[in-house]
């Protein structure tokens, strides 16, 4: 099987904190969610796939390839084949958007100061001001990306990783400080980067809602003993099958072993249980009560306590 992006035992420390023999694999045409509680180490693996961390290589430890380009022994050549839109904007903001295009396109084959123009019109990014004089005469001057708000700056971003034409993206809570109208957008975009099959994605959010909205596969990442470890990686629908939830009375709840119940919620008009689906003996009561777990709720239901 090719694969466009392999993982293989990834280490970081950093200070105290350790992200610890992550692995997977991704191949071209999908999208990968990496989901985890804030401070787990998603963006240290992140920032450890883009280059911007150097990984531990000790050993037989620390081998991250894309389309075969090994990071630390053909960085150029790897980091050639990455787009990304990050939380925080990593490029000077002094710059103008046409600025920044200028001086950091040239590291990429592929980059088309054409298409960045047309991308930066398309998500409607000010970056041409128009200032009328007192004379009544009218001038135009570029902005800079500190005049943009956050949201523009991530247009900005996306504008940029689009035009350089990478086959993998890297989205680190991208969606945080968009419209809905433009997050809805930047969902269809993701959809369509890989709907060719050549190119993947890799998106980290704390929304877990979003991740159902595209994802094929999630990279769940806990920690345990201030260690980051991958505690899930496949496909979102078989995650979602390991689970159920039932919604009833008390009565109900009680039919269910407790052996299997992996967190109980109770409001005043509401209860319901976290179970495990491989069990066979559920009795009548209960399957009639009992539906699929979305993600967010697998997600509250392991991490508050017997999910391990």
């Amino acid at each position: 099987m090719s694969f466009l992006i392999s993982c293989k035992n990834l280490n970081k420390r950093c200070g105290e904190f350790k992200l610890n023999d992550v692995n997977f694999d991704l191949e071209p045409g999908y999208i990968l969610g990496v989901i985890g509680r804030n401070g787990v180490g998603k963006t240290t693996l992140l920032r450890c796939l883009l280059g911007s961390y150097r990984i531990d290589t000790e050993g037989n430890s620390g081998t991250v390839k894309i389309l075969g380009k090994d990071l630390v022994k053909e960085p150029v050549l790897y980091k050639n084949q990455i787009g990304f839109v990050l939380q925080n904007f990593p490029f000077p903001v002094g710059m103008t958007p046409i600025e920044l295009a200028e001086v950091y396109g040239r590291y990429y084959e592929k980059f088309d100061m054409k298409l960045y123009r047309e991308l930066l019109d398309e998500y409607q990014v000010p970056y041409i001001k128009v200032t009328t004089f007192k004379n009544g005469r009218s001038g135009k001057t570029q902005q800079t990306i500190s005049d943009l708000s956050t949201g523009e700056q991530i247009r900005v971003q996306l504008a940029f990783a689009r035009t350089c034409q990478p086959k993998l993206y890297i989205f680190d809570e991208a969606t945080g400080n968009l419209d809905v109208e433009f997050r809805e957008k930047l969902y269809r975009d993701i959809r369509e980067l890989t709907a060719t099959g050549e190119c993947s994605v890799i998106y980290a959010t704390h929304l877990v809602e979003e991740m159902e909205e595209f994802a094929d596969y999630v990279l769940w990442i806990r920690k345990k003993d201030n260690e980051g470890y991958a505690h899930y990686y496949g496909a979102i629908d078989d995650l979602k099958t390991e689970y159920r939830i039932v919604e009833g009375d008390m009565e109900t709840i009680n039919e269910i072993p407790k052996e299997i119940i992996l967190g109980v919620g109770r409001t005043e008009n509401h209860t319901e249980a976290m179970v495990r689906a491989g069990y066979s003996e559920f009795s009548d009561n209960v399957k009639r009560n009992m539906r699929y777990a979305d993600l967010k709720e697998i997600m509250y239901y392991v991490e508050k306590g017997k999910g391990e």
